[in-house]
């Protein structure tokens, strides 16, 4: 548990210390340098999503390995032993040592093999409903909805400049940036409570 716990606080440290870092850039062309900044800020909200993008796949993937790790294969073994020793069904079909033993084998060899592949998931997190329904089928609580229309703001602006579909793009203002920030910032920590949580 306190691996997963370092690991998930370090890279949300990491990722929130890049998003103040390139908002002070930002900030810092918005007064200083007013070309420099338009061009900036025209992909700010690409940098802003593939910050989120990458620490969502990062800690699902710490999720994965936390889960594949940690299944008490000793304490689970005592318990399905006992089961297996009082349960009548199994006694008729399991009647001596041996049988048990390879049934027992067999239920070991399930805790033996991962549950998750641990890669990052292939999961593209533009689609917010999408991400909820892959959320919910690894049992966790999908991204609050009321984060929703902010997010498909965030994720329309990435995907317009990501396949360079310029005639739909507005100017991305500061006050756009610090808004789409906050928002990773919400969305990493609301992540991290949540697999903590069903840990």
């Amino acid at each position: 548990m306190k691996i997963l716990e370092e690991n998930l606080s370090n890279k949300f440290e990491e990722a929130s210390a890049e998003l103040t870092h390139f908002k002070k850039v930002l900030a810092y062309e918005n007064i200083y340098n007013e070309k420099n900044f338009k061009l900036l800020s025209k992909y700010a909200p690409v940098i802003i999503f593939a910050i989120w993008e990458g620490v969502f796949k990062d800690f699902i993937m710490y999720y994965y390995s936390f889960c594949n790790r940690n299944t008490k294969f000793n304490e689970d073994m005592i318990m399905l032993t006992n089961i297996i020793e009082h349960n009548q069904i199994i006694n008729e079909r399991y009647t001596n040592f041996d049988t048990k033993k390879k049934l027992l084998m067999k239920i070991k060899n399930v805790f033996d093999n991962p549950q998750f592949n641990e890669e990052r998931p292939h999961i593209d997190p533009t689609k917010f409903n999408k991400t909820n329904k892959f959320l919910e089928n690894i049992k966790l609580r999908p991204i609050n909805m009321e984060y929703k229309s902010e997010y498909a703001n965030l994720a329309r602006f990435r995907n317009s400049i990501a396949h360079w579909d310029m005639d739909n793009l507005t100017e991305v203002s500061m006050d756009d940036i610090n808004r789409y920030s906050e928002l990773v910032i919400k969305l990493m920590s609301d992540l991290e409570e949540n697999i903590l949580n069903v840990i």
